[in-house]
Parts: structure tokens; C-alpha cells; sequence
């Protein structure tokens, strides 16, 4: 035992000690192998395998997998790797949301030009009529933008996880230090009208906590969350 990690012989398995130390080298008392002290505290890092390939419409800019250790080390040392990707939230369904939001807001804009003109009460109750639909033309057209222009950010770097949605300001996003990430999962959750939500979370300092939303399909949140658990270097 070197410290607080446990060092073994690479010859025959026997736990060594600082009384193993001779010079540089340790000295096995089991069967007096000597072994560079600096190989067993501080092993060359081993080559990290090829990057999966992500899957339609996920880009990967930058992509760094955590060095690994021996095995005397993966419990006393996570490292995390370096992580950057990004995919837009574009479809063909937000084309039509778009020309359906157009003939609504423009009805709309034809209504308030009316009424704006119509005599006395009439007017105020030409006003007040129509402002659910407006509610639901605001609400919807937003909705389009963000189909048409969004797009999220997934970047690990400087021991810090941050999700990102833009340009429009969206639900979910936000930053969590990585050493605080204990497992990273997929869940899929009943949305409005019932509709699925596929989501991918973490148990975060204990909590179960939301780390990427708007992912659009079952299939980029499992290569997400694998690539999650890949570069913050946990096994589940």
C-alpha cells in the first residue's frame, strides 16, 4: 500500500509497501522482483479506443476519452476526457408548423386591422375575443422558430458539463460539475397529450437530475448517454 492506493507486484500479486522502497525501484518481498517505482505509480496511460460513430444529424467537434489507468487505480482515480458535440433540432414537420403559423398570425393581424377600425363597443369585444388565439399563435410560432433555428451543445471541458439550447432561450440546459456526475441513464417520460419525452439523466450529488433534453430520437439519446458515460469515465 503506496499512499492511499493499493500497489501490487505486476510479477506475482503481492501488496507492496513503502517498505519495499530500494532507491528507485520497489522490491517485492514475495519474489524479490524490483520493478521502477514510477511504473506502478505512475503507469503510461493506455490508448484510447476509436470513437463510436454518431448517428444522423449528431456533430462531434471535439472528442477526448480519459487516459486509463492499471487496475490497482480505477477506484482512487476518475479522470474525465474532453467532449464537444452538437445537433440541430430541424425537421420537416416545423416546415409545415411554419406555414400553418403564418395563416393563423395572419388572420389574426387582418381581425386586430378591423377591429381596430369598428365603432365604439364593438371594438372592445372585437379586441377581447380572439386573445386565447392569440395566446395559442404566440405560443405555437415560437415553438416553429425553435424547431427551425435551435440547436443543442453538449460540451465537456474543464471538469464541468454544460448543455446548451439556442439562439432561442429554451427549458432544460445548465452546467454540473462532472466529478458530481455518479451515472448517466436514458428516460423516457410521458409528455403533453401523452406524447413520449426521451431525456437523458444522471444521479447528480445523489438526485436524479435532467442533464439533455430535445434529443428527438430514442436512438441519439442512447449514443448520447453511452458517450456521456465514455468521456466522465463511469461505468454505468
Amino acid at each position: 500500500m503506496i499512499g492511499a492506493v493499493e500497489t501490487r507486484c505486476p510479477s506475482c500479486g503481492e501488496t507492496l509497501s513503502r517498505e519495499d522502497l530500494a532507491g528507485g525501484d520497489l522490491v517485492c518481498g514475495g519474489c524479490g522482483a524490483r520493478t521502477p517505482a514510477a511504473e506502478l505509480l505512475f503507469p503510461e496511460p493506455e490508448s484510447p479506443p476509436a470513437p463510436e460513430e454518431a448517428p444522423r444529424g449528431v456533430e462531434v467537434l471535439h472528442s477526448v476519452l480519459p487516459s486509463r489507468r492499471s487496475e490497482s487505480y480505477r477506484d482512487a482515480f476518475r479522470q474525465e476526457g474532453e467532449l464537444e458535440m452538437r445537433w440541430r433540432w430541424f425537421g420537416f414537420q416545423y416546415v409545415f408548423l411554419l406555414f400553418f403559423c403564418l395563416f393563423w398570425d395572419g388572420f389574426l393581424v387582418v381581425w386586430y386591422a378591423n377591429a381596430a377600425s369598428a365603432p365604439g363597443a364593438f371594438a372592445i369585444v372585437a379586441m377581447c375575443f380572439p386573445l386565447l388565439h392569440v395566446a395559442v399563435g404566440v405560443g405555437l410560432t415560437y415553438f416553429t422558430l425553435a424547431g427551425l433555428l435551435n440547436r443543442t451543445t453538449v460540451e465537456l471541458a474543464e471538469g464541468e458539463l454544460s448543455v446548451r439550447h439556442g439562439p432561442l432561450p429554451w427549458r432544460g440546459g445548465g452546467s454540473h460539475p462532472a466529478r458530481d456526475i455518479r451515472s448517466v441513464h436514458v428516460r423516457t417520460r410521458r409528455g403533453r397529450k401523452g406524447r413520449p419525452r426521451i431525456e437523458v439523466h444522471g444521479e447528480v450529488a445523489g438526485a436524479d437530475v435532467l442533464l439533455v433534453n430535445e434529443l428527438g430520437s430514442r436512438e441519439r439519446a442512447d449514443y448520447v448517454a453511452r458517450t456521456l458515460r465514455a468521456h466522465l469515465g463511469l461505468d454505468r
